[in-house]
């Protein structure tokens, strides 16, 4: 009986016989449409959880909440950054994040077994409840091994409650989240698409070793915002007195204005073929209208007189250098090609177009006397080069391992380089405290992003208590022709003030 029903579905025309067009039409919207989909829905979820790719963020609202009108009108959580993509509500009340183990086939529902990977509690006093929701729409490629699974391929909607919460992008291959407009936002959702070049190595520094060299590329950080990050994975020491446990990056970044376009710093001279590469892809240095030297110490201009002369080579004599008026002094010393330059002083601004306003800081002594940060207004980044960086090489774009791992690594770094400067990191931040800043584009480490304004504060308690402490007080004057003279004020600083002994810093050059 049951054949028979079966047949008489598919036999469209009645004649005891179904083609292959019949067999295709009842596939692709027919009785069998809805088996074909359980089943290349059930393909998908076994194949990505056995990769260990299936991700998905269960996220608590208020109680009472209006279910339908979040899952409608999906605005991502401005303090949540899961760590696999996928939106938060703006709405959350919490989330966690989970990685499934096992998927399981309960009638016309899935079960999934997961472990939780991640999370983060918004609203500790607000009585909330876990509602059903939808997952995404999945434009499903054609898996199947016989024609009607080849030509079934089509957009279905996965049931309500068959999670609770929003995957991940990449855990459905060709797959697309339409509530939120593809695979374009689930990429933007973890700070924008990733690309990670080759690896390379590099033996410059100590005899017998090699280096890890990379580099990762991330569109999307902001409007018209992108950086390419020189990932150092293996340097195992920075100037005298830092001992690396997990690397340094060298940060860079685009901004695209309606008119006009800034490259923020370079990176070290040894990531030369890997930074030019990513860089093409990137930007036009034929077009490129300025570059903004936050310092010039040689991580992070250690390709700036390649930028320039590649810039020249295509015809582009409208480049212009921008920096404090001690850079672009010490620059004229590092760059043997003539270049267009123009001082910044505190409070001038560069219109890029489109919302893209400049502001610059000049922010001596954070830590060298040329130091200037960059704010744009249309994005809300602050560009800080050194200022509350950290030596920290990962994959992560943010701060997505949170402060308590990460504040070793952030600790040691300001009292190398910044608590010798205490007074000039309390001027600073008296200076950008009108700014509403969202995330700070830092020059070493990751973005600060999810922690931002707890990262500021720790430089302003840590340098408010510095300047507390009575006791001896040094002068450390230096004079340093090729930076190791200076590399050596930063070591004595550090011992002094490891001692308990106020230092203030003089650059004679």
């Amino acid at each position: 009986e049951q054949i028979d029903l079966a047949v008489t579905a598919l036999d469209a025309d009645g004649d005891g016989e179904f083609t292959f067009d019949e067999l295709t039409a009842a596939a692709a919207d027919g009785p069998m449409k809805e088996v074909l989909d359980r089943h290349r829905r059930q393909v998908f979820l076994d194949e990505v959880v056995k990769e260990g790719k299936c991700n998905f963020i269960l996220s608590t609202v208020p109680e009472g909440a209006d279910v339908n009108r979040l899952v409608q009108d999906p605005q991502p959580h401005k303090k949540a950054k899961p760590q696999h993509g996928g939106v938060v509500h703006k709405d959350a009340t919490a989330f966690i994040e989970c990685n499934a183990q096992q998927a399981m086939q309960a009638f016309d529902h899935t079960m999934l077994y997961a472990h939780v990977t991640g999370g983060k509690v918004f609203e500790e006093q607000v009585r909330t409840e876990m509602a059903p929701a939808f997952v995404s729409r999945l434009q499903l490629s054609a898996i199947g091994r016989s024609p009607a699974a080849a030509v079934a391929a089509a957009a279905t909607t996965v049931a309500p409650g068959t999670f609770a919460g929003s995957t991940a992008a990449t855990a459905w291959p060709g797959a697309g989240l339409a509530a939120r407009g593809g695979w374009a936002t689930a990429r933007a959702a973890r700070g924008g698409e990733q690309e990670l070049s080759t690896v390379q190595t590099w033996t410059g520094l100590t005899p017998g070793k090699e280096y890890r060299l990379q580099t990762m590329t991330v569109d999307a950080i902001a409007e018209g915002t992108s950086t390419i990050r020189s990932l150092d994975w293996d340097r195992d020491r920075f100037d005298i007195e830092f001992a690396l446990e997990r690397g340094t990056t060298y940060n860079s970044y685009v901004i695209k204005g309606a008119d006009k376009t800034a490259l923020v710093d370079t990176s070290h001279g040894k990531f030369a073929d890997l930074y030019f590469d990513a860089l093409a892809k990137q930007v036009d240095l034929k077009t490129l209208d300025y570059l903004v030297v936050s310092h010039t110490e040689p991580d992070h201009s250690g390709l700036i007189a390649q930028v320039i002369e590649r810039a020249a080579a295509l015809g582009n004599e409208s480049l212009t250098v921008l920096g404090s008026k001690v850079c672009l002094q010490f620059l004229s010393n590092l760059v043997f090609t003539p270049f267009k330059s123009q001082v910044v002083a505190n409070g001038n601004k560069i219109d890029l177009g489109g919302g893209h306003e400049l502001e610059f800081v000049i922010a001596p002594n954070l830590h060298w006397p040329d130091t200037m940060f960059t704010f744009d207004h249309g994005t809300g980044l602050l560009y800080t080069c050194d200022a509350f960086g950290m030596h920290y090489c990962s994959d992560n774009l943010q701060d997505a391992e949170g402060v308590d791992e990460l504040l070793p690594h952030y600790s040691l770094y300001y009292d190398c380089l910044m608590r010798p400067n205490a007074r000039s990191v309390v001027t600073a931040l008296k200076k950008i405290a009108g700014f509403e800043i969202k995330q700070i584009a830092t020059g070493h480490g990751p973005m600060l992003s999810e922690s931002a304004a707890e990262w500021m504060e720790k430089y302003k308690s840590w340098s408010e208590k510095a300047l507390e402490k009575q006791g001896p007080s040094v002068a450390l004057f230096w004079v340093s022709g090729f930076g190791n003279s200076e590399r050596l004020a930063q070591s004595f600083a550090h011992g002094l003030t490891s001692s308990g002994v106020n230092v203030e810093m003089h650059d004679l050059n």
